[in-house]
């Protein structure tokens, strides 16, 4: 049997100029996310940090997984969120070990450097991710635009971790949250409207 014309096509994603992604749903989570932590991070110790960033990575992926117009399956959406998680450790362990040497060489720039650096190739990471395992479709002009982004609001999250050190490493995932996001919902508002324009 021939599958309707205006049938999603079998990628998985939306047909047509549809979106791709909840943006409301997407933020709302994450706001929520975002809240629980703040309100944990006040009233119990601070976590290790290795730890405490494949945690980072695991929920955003989680919040963006759910959001998708058009779901993956399910054993994919786990894979991605443990592929986060895995990746935003791994980052911190480079960070972790880069940090000390920067400092040394570079004692007021080393550390924002560095911090800056890991949320510009994590931000690289994320976006092959969702690509290779959400299949979806982030355009790599759009994910080189976006990396820098996160680069920047890493440096703006160590500027206010130092004000307000009480978040500590939170302040670095918050920021960096945003910024991809935005960045994704940014592209899927380009692209939806180009194909409505083309078609």
């Amino acid at each position: 049997m021939n599958a309707p014309a205006n049938a999603a096509p079998s990628s998985g994603t939306p047909a047509g100029g549809a979106r791709q992604l909840h943006a409301l749903r997407h933020a709302a989570l994450l706001g929520l996310i975002a809240a629980l932590l703040v309100i944990a991070r006040w009233r119990l110790a601070a976590p290790a940090a290795l730890p405490e960033f494949a945690l980072y990575g695991a929920l955003h992926a989680a919040a963006l997984a759910v959001s998708l117009r058009v779901p993956p399956a399910w054993q994919r959406q786990l894979l991605f969120v443990a592929a986060a998680a895995l990746a935003c450790e791994l980052l911190a362990r480079l960070g972790i070990v880069a940090l000390e040497p920067a400092i040394a060489r570079w004692p007021n720039a080393g550390a924002p450097a560095v911090l800056s650096a890991c949320g510009l190739i994590g931000a690289l990471a994320y976006g092959v991710l969702i690509r290779a395992i959400l299949r979806y479709p982030l355009p790599w002009a759009a994910l080189a635009a976006l990396a820098p982004a996160c680069a920047v609001a890493i440096y703006a999250a160590f500027i206010a971790a130092r004000r307000w050190p009480e978040l500590g490493g939170l302040w670095l995932a918050l920021f960096w949250w945003s910024a991809f996001s935005a960045g994704l919902w940014r592209t899927d508002s380009r692209r939806a409207h180009s194909r409505r324009e083309l078609a």
